[in-house]
Order: C-alpha cells, then structure tokens, then sequence
C-alpha cells in the first residue's frame, strides 16, 4: 500500500470514530465504508463499523459481519506467526480474534439467538477457559436457556477483581431467583449493591423479588428508592 493510501486511510479511519463519538452514525458508517474502499480487510475499521451497527441496533447486520471480521483477524494472526517478535504478536492476535467470537455471542443474545450464542461461546472457552467476557455472557445466555444452576457455576469463574464481577454477581441473583432461592438471591443482590448502591437494574430485581416472598414493606423501601433515582421511569431492567 503506497503512502498516500496510507495516509487516507488514516484520515477516514479517525473521521469515521469521531463521527460516532458525536452521534453522526450514518456518517460514520460512510466514513468507515471509505477505508474498507481501499483496504477490504481493514480490522479496525469493519470492528468500528460494527460498533457503530450495534449503536443504532443492527444487530442482524452486525452479526453477518463476523465471517468478514473473523478473516481479517485471522490474517492478523498469520501475520503475527511471521513477526520477529512471535509470541507476543501472536498472543494479541489471538486475543483479538477471541474478543470478536465474545461479541458476536452477545450479539446474537440481543437477537433473542441463544442457542447460536451459546455455541459461538463455548468456542471462545474451549479455546481461553478464563475469557472473563466469555465467562459473563454465558452465564447470562444459560439464564435464557433455563440452565439456573449451569449458570451459576459458570459466572462463579468470573474473578472478584475483574470489572465484570458485579454484573455476573447481579446475573448470578438472577439465576437464584429462578431457582426460587429467594433468600439467596437477595443475599447477593446486597453484594452488587455494596459495589454498585444506585444500580436499577439491582434494585428492580431485588424488589421484585422481596414482593414475591409477601415482603411488601420492603418490597416499597426499595422501588421507592428506584423512584427516587429514576423518577421518569427511563431506565428499565435488563432482565
């Protein structure tokens, strides 16, 4: 590739992020289409076009973008097997590679595909067992499927210091919940609120779940802390 490619791409790759930092998507998605005009198989800027998809959810057109994605990362990793410094590249190629499989798992979790999410993630473990955002997603995913107590088990790998911890705590709850360990579920609704004390999504579930035992008084604690945090009503649960 000469330079003065070089330099466009650049120049559209940067345009394109900007772009959908500010909220000008389509433009953005233009932007990107640019770079991919000149190199097809540009990871950062099919990565960013995908985020950008997502953004304004498309999610199916985000999804059908994985092949694309996933051959342009495995040159990267071919690339990397030439490189002086090999396991290093080779190792951050992988991960990369391994991140892209994550994300279209939770893609196909928001399409309502749980079966297909849960295959496309089960890849990733069977390749990085400890992929943290593995790990959480599919904690959520088995949830979908009804597999409470596999669930568990599964977000219980993700690590207290990672920055996942509390939303696999929160999904952990969830899965108790659906056990109808009740008590349990609030117990570690509690630890997600220790982290997280003004988190919805947290609190919904915990109140919900207080009703559901004839807990009304502090069924009406919580929610009224809901409305006092969220007094339009915008945020809505995830689960």
């Amino acid at each position: 590739m000469n330079v003065l490619n070089k330099n466009l791409l650049s120049e559209y790759l940067a345009k394109g992020n900007e772009l959908c930092a500010v909220g000008e998507y389509q433009k953005a998605i233009d932007a990107l289409d640019d770079v991919l005009k000149i190199d097809p198989k540009n990871v950062s800027a099919l990565t960013s076009k995908r985020s950008v998809l997502e953004k304004i959810g498309k999610y199916q057109e985000a999804v059908e973008m994985h092949d694309e994605i996933d051959g342009a990362l495995y040159n990267e990793v071919k690339e990397a097997q030439k490189s002086g410094n090999f396991l290093e590249a080779f190792t951050l190629a992988s991960i990369k590679r391994w991140d892209h499989f994550c994300n279209t798992g939770l893609l196909l979790y928001r399409l309502g595909e749980y079966d297909a999410a849960k295959k496309v993630l089960e890849a990733v473990l069977e390749k990085s067992p400890e992929h943290i955002d593995a790990l959480a997603s599919m904690g959520v995913v088995l949830i979908r499927l009804g597999k409470c107590k596999e669930a568990i088990k599964t977000l219980d790998k993700v690590p207290e210091e990672s920055p996942r911890y509390a939303g696999a705590l929160f999904s952990k709850g969830i899965a108790l919940r659906g056990l109808r360990a009740y008590q349990e579920a609030i117990e570690i609704y509690d630890k997600v609120l220790e982290i997280e004390p003004e988190n919805i999504d947290v609190l919904c579930s915990k109140g919900n779940v207080l009703f559901e035992i004839d807990k009304y008084q502090e069924a009406f604690e919580v929610f009224s802390k809901v409305i006092k945090l969220d007094p339009e009503g915008k945020k809505r649960p995830i689960i």
